[in-house]
């Protein structure tokens, strides 16, 4: 299982996350050029930037990277406590990934400022993670 699928399925099946409305049905793993379709109030994003080496010198399909993670979080309703709460939960979700598949730790490195989507018509902020994985 790839990084990618790893972090999506992490957040994708948590059950607190999807008790704010976030479920599995509305976290989009970025893996398409197009925006996300038609969807409800709330949903998020996976934003994935900048792969680098972890470690100089390894070599192979093994080898330790880090990876560069922003989830974008939207409401429809403009709540952003709704948003908040989400990005308090998903930080403690991060936290708690000691090992999981190919992830071996997550970095939380901050949260966006609030802000709104003109073309959905949505209130969004974003958090941003380090993550460092071997493999894909």
């Amino acid at each position: 299982m790839t990084v990618r699928e790893t972090m999506y399925g992490i957040l994708s099946s948590d059950s607190a996350l999807a008790g704010l409305g976030y479920g599995e049905e509305n976290v989009y793993a970025n893996g398409a050029p197009d925006s996300p379709p038609e969807v409800g109030d709330v949903w998020l994003v996976l934003n994935w930037g900048e792969e680098a080496p972890g470690l100089r010198g390894q070599r192979g399909r093994t080898r330790a990277g880090v990876w560069a993670l922003t989830i974008w979080f939207y409401d429809r309703q403009r709540d952003y406590g709704t948003i908040n709460s989400a990005i308090k939960r998903t930080r403690d979700v991060m936290d708690a990934i000691e090992q999981s598949g190919s992830v071996l730790c997550t970095s939380w490195q901050g949260d966006g400022v609030d802000g709104f989507d003109d073309v959905y018509q949505a209130a969004f902020r974003t958090s941003t993670y380090t993550i460092v994985a071997n493999g894909d």
